[in-house]
């Protein structure tokens, strides 16, 4: 092995950097763009136009603008989960935690209603399997999934199943409330209902009925 052509464990590092700025830069551009001028003015030409880089560069990291987002919802799904579980009080039960992660969903989410909209046209809250979105799919999953089996622990949610299915379960659930609330043009969808109508429906099934902690399960957003 010709070790003189290997990069320096420093220069890997740098790299490494770089190449994370470049995806972010990339990220916050499409986001703005489509914000700004809408999912269909927003292409990749334009995108890379604005950071200055070529077409081939944003494909090093994406395979297309509707990744992209893919990529964003799945980061800002994370970082509220994370948000919700770091700053969850010893008193609440994992459901009204769950309850309290709506709240945040739906604020975030009618803060930018036209944004959120235009992600909905699109696959990028169900999108395909692809090595880009790889990670992040993983982390939003893994906060999830804590949740779940931090209330299965606690009996307050349903042991018989995986606490990864019911994590991915619950995560259907809430982006199928979401997507139907923007793609609705009639303005009569009020996005913390459906969340909070959903998150019914799903605890319904996934609280053990004979539980001495099942009625602790309760609907906190009357």
């Amino acid at each position: 092995m010709d070790t003189a052509t290997e990069p320096l464990p420093g220069e890997v590092g740098l790299r490494e950097r770089k190449k994370q700025r470049q995806r972010q830069d990339i990220v916050q551009q499409t986001v703005d763009s489509v914000r700004t001028h809408g999912y269909e003015a927003t292409t990749v030409a334009v995108v890379a136009s604005a950071l200055e880089i070529s077409s081939a560069t944003f494909y090093n990291y994406f395979r297309s603008k509707e990744d992209v987002l893919a990529y964003w919802v799945q980061m800002v799904w994370e970082r509220i989960t994370r948000d919700v579980l770091a700053g969850q009080k010893s008193s609440q039960t994992i459901p009204e935690v769950l309850y309290a992660l709506n709240s945040r969903v739906a604020a975030l989410l009618e803060s930018d209603r036209d944004l959120w909209c235009a992600i909905a046209s699109t696959n990028a809250w169900y999108p395909a399997e692809n090595n880009s979105l790889a990670g992040t799919e993983a982390a939003a999953h893994k906060a999830l999934t804590e949740l779940v089996r931090l209330g299965q622990d606690r009996g307050e949610l349903t042991s018989r199943v995986d606490a990864e299915m019911v994590a991915r379960l619950l995560d259907g659930t809430l982006v199928t409330a979401c997507s139907a609330w923007a793609l609705d043009q009639t303005g009569h969808c009020s996005l913390i209902e459906s969340l909070n109508v959903s998150l019914d429906l799903f605890l319904t099934g996934a609280t053990d009925r004979h539980s001495t902690n099942a009625t602790k399960r309760r609907r906190v957003w009357k």
